[in-house]
C-alpha cells in the first residue's frame, strides 16, 4: 500500500517521545509533586479489570506481567518514570499513580495516548494517523523509524479457554504481526520469503541471513525480525554509497 506522507508520519510518532522527553525532565516531576497526585491528567480513565482466571503461568501483559517504569505522552504532556502496565490482549496503556495508597491501575484513554517506552521498547499509538490502511491501528512497537526501513510490529495475546473440573480458565498465547515501511510503502512481513519479495535484488542474501538466524527465528520471533531489518537496511546503505 502506499501512502506519500506516511513515512513522514511515522517518523514523527515514532521520535515524538524522544524528543519531548529531553526537555527538562526534573522540571516535569517538580510540577507533579506540586500540583498533586490526584490531579494529573493521567489520573483519567476508568479502573483496569482483569476478571478472566488463568490456567498457567501466563498472562496477557506486556514483559512479565507486572507494572514496569515507563514514560508515556499522554494528552500532550509527557510523564516521565510511571507505573505502566500494557495490556495486550484488550491493546490499553494501564498507569498506577506512584502513590501508597493506591492499589489500582486505570485505562489510559487511548485516542490521548500518543506513544509510551515500555520495557525497553518504544510503541507508537497508529489510531492517531488518519491516513492509513485499516489493518495497521492500535499501539505498534517502533523500531528504527527513522531507517530507511522501518519495522513495526503488533504484539497480540491470543485468549485459550481451560475448562477445569473446578471451572472456567484462560491461557494466554503470544503472536505477532509485523509491518515493514519502505519508501512510503507498507508491507505486511511474517518471514524471509516476504523479506525477499519487496527486495528482490537481495533475495539470495535475506534468504541467507535467514538461515543463519534461524534458532533465533524459532526462539524469539520479534528479535530476528529487528535482526532482519537491520539486514536489510545495511545492504540498502550499501547501494547507496
Amino acid at each position: 500500500m502506499k501512502l506519500r506522507t506516511f513515512g513522514f508520519l511515522l517518523l514523527s510518532l515514532g521520535l515524538a517521545f524522544s524528543l519531548k522527553a529531553q526537555q527538562n525532565q526534573s522540571l516535569y516531576s517538580y510540577f507533579d509533586r506540586s500540583v498533586g497526585l490526584k490531579n494529573l491528567g493521567i489520573n483519567n480513565g476508568p479502573i483496569h479489570q482483569n476478571p478472566f482466571r488463568v490456567s498457567d503461568q501466563s498472562h496477557r501483559y506486556l514483559g512479565n506481567g507486572g507494572y514496569l517504569l515507563g514514560d508515556v505522552i499522554y494528552d500532550g504532556q509527557p510523564y516521565v518514570g510511571e507505573n505502566l502496565r500494557y495490556d495486550i490482549f484488550k491493546d490499553v496503556l494501564v498507569v498506577k499513580i506512584n502513590d501508597p495508597n493506591n492499589s489500582l491501575g486505570i485505562d489510559l484513554i487511548g485516542a490521548k495516548t500518543e506513544s509510551f517506552v515500555l520495557d525497553q521498547k518504544t510503541f507508537v499509538n497508529l489510531d492517531r494517523l488518519i491516513q492509513k490502511p485499516d489493518f495497521f491501528k492500535g499501539y505498534y512497537e517502533a523500531y528504527h523509524p527513522e531507517s530507511p526501513v522501518a519495522l513495526y510490529i503488533k504484539y497480540r495475546k491470543d485468549q485459550i479457554e481451560v475448562l477445569r473440573s473446578d471451572g472456567l480458565f484462560y491461557k494466554y498465547q503470544s503472536a505477532f504481526d509485523f509491518v515493514m515501511a519502505y519508501q512510503g510503502n507498507l508491507y505486511k512481513t511474517n518471514d524471509e520469503r516476504d523479506l525477499g519479495r519487496i527486495f528482490p535484488n537481495h533475495d539470495r542474501a535475506i534468504r541467507d541471513y535467514a538461515y543463519v538466524n534461524r534458532d533465533t527465528r524459532l526462539s524469539n520471533p520479534t528479535q530476528f525480525m529487528k535482526i532482519m531489518a537491520d539486514y536489510v537496511n545495511n545492504l540498502i546503505q550499501k547501494e547507496t554509497k
